[in-house]
């Protein structure tokens, strides 16, 4: 893997290095065949084959099983350990490179990549906010929202990749909430808009489970504080300018069948006005994450369904909904 870091801007050069990479195999193949042609006095039909080789000798010189890719840094918590740890893992997010070998995401332990507080959107999706239609302009709304709406995900919420969701006892089924969690890398207060990125440290993925329900008028405590109804990570992916968090694909998948699909392109309030409008009022501390908010159509779930929220550029996370009566759940921060 050829790896060029140009500070916080890491470009796209892989086509340009694989080009570079194949270049002698092409001048070989060139000579091969000029080789041929002069030998045998046919220049004139092979010509045809030399600018075929020109136009087309990326494609003809790319050796098999050869990657050659960006890197993304990441950074990552494993159970039984007290310490962050930091990595690196392909543009798929399925391959991660530690200390020179490389896992599946199913082959660790992963445990909770945060240890600040996670602060909930609402709403902040456009069709999120359509959906509740002229409903906002009745009591007890009176108006649609001029401000974030805010809620708190407790520690006792928070759970890591392939941990079970309890499915409570008198609940027949649960609302998946996908979405982008934006990690805090120092504190903020009253930040400007076109200074906000310079507070984040990167970007994890967060499934804000709930018991379904419809009012977004007062906290919902009881529908969205359960234990284990938070599962976050499985990692934190550096900030880069490489990464545009208003502009990332959300799949949820829901047994390998794709229920949900937005991008965050989406939302009404982007990343950095977000950012802005929060710390106008309260500060925003490191290790402190922001969720952007919930795509509307959220997928149900119930007991044994597999759910796997995947977000562009960011990989994947990955829970099993598991009835309360069968979970022996111990959340680890």
């Amino acid at each position: 893997m050829i790896i060029f870091n140009f500070g916080s801007y890491t470009p796209d050069l892989s086509p340009i290095i694989s080009d570079l990479f194949n270049f002698r195999r092409l001048i070989q193949g060139l000579s091969t065949i000029i080789y041929v042609t002069l030998s045998f006095g046919r220049f004139t039909s092979y010509l045809s084959t030399i600018i075929y080789v020109l136009f087309n000798f990326r494609r003809l010189t790319r050796k098999e099983g050869v990657e050659v890719e960006v890197e993304t840094k990441i950074k990552f918590k494993l159970q039984g350990k007290s310490i962050i740890e930091e990595a690196s893992i392909n543009k798929k997010g399925n391959k991660i490179l530690i200390q020179g070998s490389n896992y599946e995401v199913n082959q660790l332990p992963w445990d909770v990549p945060i240890s600040g507080t996670i602060y909930g959107t609402l709403l902040n999706y456009k069709g999120a906010l359509e959906a509740m239609g002229d409903e906002l302009n009745h009591s007890p709304y009176q108006s649609p929202p001029k401000a974030p709406i805010l809620y708190i995900k407790p520690v006792n919420t928070m759970t890591s990749f392939n941990t079970p969701i309890p499915l409570p006892t008198d609940i027949p089924e649960l609302e998946v909430g996908a979405a982008l969690g934006i990690v805090i890398g120092r504190p903020a207060t009253n930040v400007k808009e076109d200074q906000a990125f310079n507070y984040i440290a990167g970007y994890t993925i967060v499934n804000d489970i709930s018991i379904p329900h419809r009012s977004v008028y007062r906290p919902a405590i009881t529908e969205k504080a359960r234990d284990g109804f938070c599962p976050i990570g499985p990692w934190i992916v550096e900030k880069g300018a490489h990464i545009n968090p208003d502009n990332l694909t959300i799949k949820v998948f829901v047994n390998e069948v794709l229920r949900q699909e937005n991008t965050t392109a989406n939302l009404i309030r982007p990343v950095s006005k977000l950012l802005q409008d929060i710390t106008e009022f309260m500060t925003l501390y490191p290790g402190d994450t922001v969720l952007v908010g919930i795509p509307e159509n959220p997928p149900f779930v119930r007991d044994g369904d597999r759910i796997r929220i995947e977000i562009e550029q960011i990989g994947n996370l990955e829970n099993t909904v598991v009835h309360e009566k069968n979970v022996a759940l111990g959340v680890s921060i």
